[in-house]
C-alpha cells in the first residue's frame, strides 16, 4: 500500500468555527480574544492515505505569549468539508488555544514551528488581541 502523508493546518485552522483567520496567510494569523477564555488557535495534524491518520506534527513554541498561556491538547478531529476525498473522517490532531492570564488585556502574540519527520519545518505566527 503506498502511503502519502500531507501536513493539514492551514486547511484545518480555516475549518474552525469563529475564525477571523481564514482570509489571512496561514503563516500570519490574527485573532480577538475574551479575556480569560480559551481561544482555539490553531489544529495541527497529517493525513495518509487512505484517509487515515498519520504520525502527529511536531509543535515548537519558538516564542511563548507574555499575557497568557497556550494549552495543547490531542484531539480527534474530523477533516474539514473541503477536502474532496477524506471529508468528515476523525483523526489525531494537536490542537492549541490561548488563555490571557486574569487581569490582562492588549496585545500578545506567540510563535509556533510545526514540522513533520522529511518535512521543512513551518513557522506559524499568531497574533492575539485580548478585549476587556
Amino acid at each position: 500500500m503506498k502511503r502519502v502523508s500531507r501536513l493539514l493546518p492551514a486547511l484545518l485552522m480555516a475549518a474552525m468555527p469563529g475564525t477571523e483567520g481564514f482570509a489571512q496567510s496561514p503563516d500570519k494569523i490574527s485573532y480577538d480574544a475574551t479575556p480569560g477564555k480559551e481561544l482555539q488557535l490553531g489544529i495541527f495534524a497529517t493525513v495518509a492515505e487512505p484517509c487515515q491518520g498519520a504520525p502527529i506534527p511536531q509543535l515548537r513554541i519558538a516564542k511563548a505569549p507574555v499575557g497568557g498561556k497556550l494549552i495543547i491538547r490531542v484531539l480527534a478531529v474530523p477533516i474539514p468539508q473541503t477536502d474532496q476525498v477524506c471529508a468528515g473522517k476523525r483523526i489525531p490532531a494537536q490542537v492549541v488555544f490561548y488563555q490571557s492570564d486574569t487581569g490582562f488585556s492588549g496585545s500578545d502574540s506567540v510563535v509556533l514551528d510545526v514540522g513533520v519527520k522529511g518535512q521543512p519545518i513551518r513557522t506559524q505566527e499568531i497574533s492575539i488581541t485580548v478585549g476587556k
